[in-house]
């Protein structure tokens, strides 16, 4: 026998939100063995919306932030310098992070793009983000095998934004703002915060 009111409960639910791409990031990944260190080069990115509210949007100010994560935690956070008001910014940097050989086929490598936003510098808006790792899939995967393998090049990575974004290790700072919408999109999906 079927209990009707979980049936119910069950179609009401909300349908989950889509994934909104919303632009592309060029980067390389490389382990240097005699060094110890993980190489992320972040060359480029193309094609952002402009930011702001309706009737006064400009061009973004991003910058990249790589973080490597260890089973759900934050082992190294790095980002690249800010790149002012341009939709589709040239980076040119590398970025190193010690680590060591036996640890790399346990992380995962999250990589955000983020926007300083406003005239305050303190708050920040995420642009996109994706994640290379083990469980990713398609490009992401492909890149990891890469790495794994000891190939390095350089891929073009969709950059996504959803609802549930959350930049790695900022959980429980002060200064979180509410949710609003991704530009040119009326999902709701950008997350602000504030440098402590």
């Amino acid at each position: 026998m079927v209990d009707l009111s979980m049936k119910m409960s069950l179609q009401e639910r909300p349908a989950e939100k889509a994934d909104v791409h919303v632009g592309d990031l060029l980067l390389r990944l490389r382990y240097l063995p005699n060094a110890g260190k993980l190489s992320v080069v972040i060359f480029k990115a193309r094609l952002f919306n402009e930011v702001g509210p309706e009737g006064d949007k400009k061009p973004p100010c991003p910058y990249v932030r790589v973080s490597v994560l260890h089973n759900g935690t934050v082992l190294w956070k790095r980002k690249t310098s800010t790149k002012q008001k341009t939709c589709n910014p040239a980076f040119n940097q590398p970025i190193n992070i010690a680590l060591p050989i036996n640890v790399l086929s346990q992380i995962a490598i999250k990589v955000h793009v983020i926007h300083e936003a406003g005239v305050r510098r303190g708050y920040r808006e995420v642009i996109g983000s994706f994640e290379i790792g083990s469980r990713s899939t398609g490009d992401e995967l492909a890149h990891w095998r890469d790495l794994m393998n000891n190939q390095p090049q350089a891929r073009w990575h969709r950059l996504w934004v959803k609802a549930d974004s959350e930049i790695p290790g900022t959980s429980g700072r002060s200064g979180a703002c509410s949710l609003s919408s991704v530009p040119g999109s009326s999902s709701t999906t950008k997350i602000l915060y504030r440098r402590n």
